[in-house]
């Protein structure tokens, strides 16, 4: 049980370093393929070497102009930050695409937090234009599809899709520091 528990702790342990982008070949090298005294034997700086998902989020706002506590907030309802992240229904990963939206952003990797950031923000963008600008009706269609916003003439009457429009705006005017303003709806 006990190395069930060690094969378990270091497997999830190179995943995460994995996601981090730290590289550890030169490690396993190093130890001979021991892979525990590897993780041992990282050291990382005083500011962790994860992935920058703000300098990710700068990037992708400013390729797409999306203001980036639009993306922040919606990473942040999707998936709470996490890039493993899968829902019942398979969307995957921060932004939390699924397969029907990855293929048409030929998205390869919906794991990479880099290529699901970049997708998940150029989708809304495609939203923003469609529902000319209307960042309400844009969060809405991520969580419904843009079908539903189009049958309805607004935000759908879905339970789900309402609390998600206003969670996503409050978490945009929290983090802009505006406090706790809800959509216009």
């Amino acid at each position: 049980m006990k190395q069930l528990i060690r094969k378990c702790f270091v497997f999830a342990t190179l995943i995460a370093y994995y996601l981090c982008g730290v590289a550890l070949e030169q490690h396993f090298k190093a130890q001979k393929n021991d892979y525990t005294s590897a993780l041992w034997a990282i050291q990382l700086p005083a500011k962790a070497q994860a992935y920058d998902c703000a300098q990710i989020i700068q990037l992708a706002a400013d390729k797409h102009q999306l203001p980036p506590e639009l993306i922040t907030a919606v990473i942040h309802a999707e998936s709470n930050f996490n890039p493993s992240a899968r829902s019942p229904v398979g969307a995957s990963g921060l932004m939390q695409i699924n397969e029907v939206t990855r293929k048409h952003l030929k998205l390869n990797n919906v794991w990479d937090p880099k290529q699901n950031i970049a997708a998940g923000s150029r989708y809304l963008r495609e939203l923003l234009n469609r529902f000319h600008g209307n960042t309400a009706l844009a969060i809405a269609a991520y969580n419904a599809g843009p079908g539903a916003v189009s049958k309805y003439k607004g935000v759908p009457p879905y339970r789900e899709t309402q609390n998600y429009v206003r969670k996503v705006m409050r978490l945009m005017k929290q983090d802009r520091g505006e406090g706790e303003a809800v959509a216009q709806m």
